[in-house]
């Protein structure tokens, strides 16, 4: 006998909910209906729990209970030192071998001081 006799049906079986399917595309959609729901209401508890974990974090900061977290501070590169970068022109930085063309102050002969590679400033250090 073949396929086409009224005495078969065309029928298949999922293999995620062993259910009998009669239209795939509908049975598919019904599959992604219930993925759908399960990811909302994940959503919807996660965000629960934070609004919960925010308002006991408020109620034992006012408590005096824990402290507050520390605002990050933005990582920005050292200016004016050595190895860092120049405040001016955001330049390299490095120890100059020779003393300061123009000592200002008694101990400026001594002192060690910088120069910027981009722009040639001299950067006091002391």
């Amino acid at each position: 006998m073949t396929n086409t006799s009224p005495m078969f049906s065309a029928f298949a079986l999922c293999h995620l909910c062993a259910g009998v399917v009669v239209d795939e595309e509908q049975h598919q959609r019904f599959h992604e209906g219930i993925v759908k729901a399960f990811e909302d209401r994940d959503k919807a508890v996660q965000k629960g729990f934070k609004q919960h974990a925010d308002a006991v974090r408020r109620v034992l900061r006012r408590a005096g209970l824990v402290k507050p977290e520390p605002k990050p501070r933005p990582r920005t590169p050292p200016t004016d030192v050595q190895g860092g970068m120049c405040s001016k022109c955001a330049g390299g930085l490095v120890t100059a071998g020779i003393d300061p063309q123009i000592p200002t102050r008694k101990s400026d002969a001594t002192v060690p001081y910088l120069v910027c590679v981009g722009c040639l400033r001299e950067i006091r250090r002391g």
